[in-house]
């Protein structure tokens, strides 16, 4: 239950923390910007701080059972927004291929395959310090699918499996699912089955 409990907190804040930092820098190295172009920047971390407080409350209300779950919007609509906040606070390039995606997935697929793709944008930017992410999906004839994310950061020589990583595996589990990653100096990949 711990386990359950770390994975949701974490999931649900770094992604929103590491948008609010990036902006955050963005303000502080803009130097003598015009007040507009400040003013847009601290509305975007409002933004976020908001989305964090109700995505944070919404996990705490799952905990405890009190929360009903509501419909989510498709899955591209769902990966597409996740993109959009993320590259405009980041300024990293993502580029996503859909494969042969079906978008009739039920609420906990959606779910899992976000959550994993926030986790993997988090580590490329905040360890990472990737300039480029590459998202693909394919469906196989098996019905299994194959969600691959790869960028062009530091690597790392060593993977130390964290919250992150655990997490990720932790949410395919119930679907039958794995993980497996890898690094090198030219990126991190991870691939989700």
């Amino acid at each position: 239950e711990r386990n359950r409990i770390t994975r949701e907190m974490h999931d649900a804040n770094g992604y929103h923390f590491t948008n609010i930092m990036a902006l955050s820098n963005a303000a502080i190295s803009s130097g003598n910007q015009e007040w507009p172009v400040i003013e847009e920047i601290l509305q975007q971390i409002l933004q976020q701080s908001r989305q964090g407080l109700i995505d944070s409350r919404r996990v705490l209300h799952e905990l405890r059972d009190t929360f009903e779950i509501t419909h989510r919007a498709s899955i591209y609509t769902e990966i597409n927004s996740i993109i959009r906040i993320f590259t405009a606070c980041t300024q990293i390039h993502i580029d996503i291929s859909w494969g042969n995606l079906p978008s009739d997935f039920k609420e906990g697929y959606i779910v899992a395959i976000c959550r994993i793709i926030q986790e993997c944008l988090v580590n490329s930017a905040k360890h990472g310090h990737a300039t480029e992410i590459h998202i693909s999906f394919w469906m196989q004839k098996d019905n299994t699918l194959i969600l691959h994310i790869e960028d062009n950061g530091q690597g790392s020589g060593k993977i130390v499996k964290g919250i992150g990583l655990s997490g990720m595996e932790e949410r395919l589990k119930p679907y039958g699912g794995w993980l497996e990653y890898s690094s090198s100096p030219y990126g991190f990949v991870v691939t989700a089955y």
